[in-house]
């Protein structure tokens, strides 16, 4: 529905957070460990580079799994739609150049996004929108969980 929602409303793809709303450990998610490491992605704990803050140090900074520019994603057709999915497999595919990785987890999803968005349009989403009852329509544009597309493995 995340989907669905940046293509009937793309300006609410953009309104928040940045413009990103893919994958949240880049903009607003922590993961602590026991012992008072921050990180921003459970599946990075493992990498100190990933580290974004720590509890007995009392200091936390913005998560570096970041949008980069060896990150494709803004030339995609599925960009208005994605956001740019799961920084973690963007960051080991592109930033740490794992051509494994990239061949075998990104590309894939990706290509499944651009599918799934293709299969929507396919339905006339706009039609949909317009011609579902108003409490329809604004659960849609209100509801939080719409706010994110994230399609992990």
């Amino acid at each position: 529905m995340g989907m669905v929602r940046n293509k009937v409303l793309p300006n609410r793809a953009v309104e928040r957070y940045d413009g990103r709303t893919q994958c949240r450990v880049s903009t607003h998610l922590i993961n602590v460990m026991p012992d008072g490491k921050i990180f921003p992605c459970p599946d990075m704990m493992y990498a100190p580079a990933m580290q974004m803050g720590e509890i007995q140090g009392n200091w936390l900074q913005k998560s570096p799994l970041q949008p980069h520019p060896d990150m494709h994603c803004a030339a995609c057709e599925a960009y208005a739609w994605c956001r740019g999915n799961c920084m973690k497999n963007l960051y080991l595919g592109y930033v740490k150049k794992d051509e494994r990785h990239r061949v075998n987890v990104v590309e894939p999803i990706c290509e499944l996004v651009r599918f799934m968005g293709r299969e929507i349009d396919r339905h006339d989403p706009h039609a949909w929108f317009a011609q579902a009852a108003l409490p329809v329509r604004k659960q849609l544009i209100d509801a939080e969980v719409y706010e994110y597309v994230e399609i992990m493995p």
